[in-house]
């Protein structure tokens, strides 16, 4: 077992890991999470210029800029700090590294699903905090009460259908998983690679779910269809089972995909 999965010594990787990546990706990391005070100044200057006085900064803007600071974290981060396992010199490193191949794939894991999503958060939501207090119309904190209400009024409503944090999570999972594989499969262009197999399988996806719907209803019977009665509170429950049901076997496949590709890296 100790072969397998040793504490200490995943610790130690564990470590390792982290001190890599954040040598390689520390500073685009703070670049990206100070994207809310770029789009301030780029607001405020020319209002400065031109009209001589602050603009209003709009927290929907600012919760814009920070979807924006996540989706280029979350894409670009695993090629640079995974990317180099396709290479033959850093590739070989690796696999010398005295870690199991377990051990080097939850420490993958929690690095680009819980590491940095959360270095990310806390950068973006303590300089947002800090700028909020100190910069003339820069607007209300975004996790604050009057900040989420102003920038997405409808969140509370539709929390009731569905847990709003927790897809958001499950989002950035599905996807870093993806861009995790892609970055230690292809060689070269490895964002855009992914992106396009993600998109070819996804129109895979859904050509077999279109399928398998139109059998079990008969072509899309519209009689049939109308006989189905859900009440709303049925609906949700379908809904989410379904979503998460996908959600599941998305993380379940690619993250299969990823410790097969993790266990075969060769040089």
């Amino acid at each position: 077992m100790s072969e397998v999965f040793n504490i200490n010594r995943f610790w130690k990787y564990f470590v390792h890991d982290l001190k890599s990546a954040k040598s390689n990706y520390w500073l685009s990391l703070i670049v990206c999470g100070l994207t809310p005070l770029v789009g301030y100044i780029i607001y405020e200057i020319p209002m400065l210029l031109f009209q001589h006085h602050f603009g209003e900064y709009q927290t929907a803007v600012k919760v814009t800029l920070v979807f924006f600071a996540f989706f280029i974290v979350l894409i670009s981060f695993p090629a640079k700090a995974y990317g180099s396992l396709t290479d033959k010199k850093a590739g070989s490193n690796w696999i010398l590294l005295p870690a199991s191949t377990l051990e080097k794939y939850i420490s993958m894991i929690l690095i680009t699903c819980i590491v940095v999503p959360a270095a990310l958060a806390a950068v973006v939501f303590a300089s947002d905090f800090i700028f909020s207090l100190v910069l003339p119309r820069y607007g209300h904190f975004i996790l604050s009460g009057s900040g989420l209400s102003s920038a997405v009024p409808d969140l509370a409503d539709a929390s009731v259908f569905i847990n709003v944090y927790a897809l958001l999570f499950l989002n950035w999972v599905c996807n870093s998983l993806a861009f995790t594989l892609g970055a230690v499969c292809f060689k070269k262009a490895k964002i855009v690679k992914t992106y396009i197999a993600a998109c070819i399988i996804g129109i895979i996806c859904f050509i077999i779910v279109a399928v398998v719907l139109a059998i079990f209803t008969h072509g899309f019977d519209e009689t049939l269809m109308y006989n189905i009665n859900l009440d709303e509170e049925s609906a949700i429950r379908l809904i989410k089972f379904i979503l998460y049901s996908l959600i599941t076997i998305w993380i379940l496949a690619v993250g299969s995909a990823l410790y097969l590709r993790v266990k075969t890296i060769k040089h």
